[in-house]
């Protein structure tokens, strides 16, 4: 069984949203959000107890909303390359957020970043909630 299965398969099985709504990308530098309309990046860490906490979170609150159009794009963390140059590396550094395998997410608008959580606040309900408040405001406004 490849590692991309293997990853596609346990964040299924992490989901309180279905299958259909996540897309797994294996190329952190590729993903572009510019052509996000409105969604969710998160950079999922398997190994990490905090990353699996805050994906479980994250998507306990949409299942929560289903009135929310956009999906969640799940980059494998491990996946992430060391090259740095894609506009979500920047916007770790501009939000002094080092990635760790916490579960980090972007909350994207129109192909602009509108938010980012990572370390402690990846879990966090309040943060998790007002930033898909905000999102979804945004999406149907």
């Amino acid at each position: 069984m490849s590692r991309n299965l293997d990853f596609a398969e346990i964040i299924a099985g992490h989901s309180q949203i279905p299958i259909e709504r996540l897309w797994v990308c294996h190329e952190f530098d590729a993903l572009d959000p510019s052509g996000i309309s409105s969604g969710i990046v998160f950079a999922h860490a398997i190994w990490s107890g905090p990353s699996v906490v805050a994906f479980e979170k994250l998507t306990g609150v949409l299942a929560s909303m289903p009135g929310f159009g956009g999906g969640i794009h799940v980059i494998d963390f491990d996946d992430l390359t060391a090259s740095r140059s894609s506009v979500l590396w920047e916007a770790f550094a501009v939000h002094r957020i080092v990635p760790g395998g916490n579960g980090e997410t972007f909350w994207i608008h129109r192909g602009e970043i509108i938010g980012i959580l990572g370390g402690r606040d990846a879990q966090d309900l309040n943060r998790i909630e007002t930033l898909l408040a905000r999102l979804s405001a945004l999406e149907n406004g």
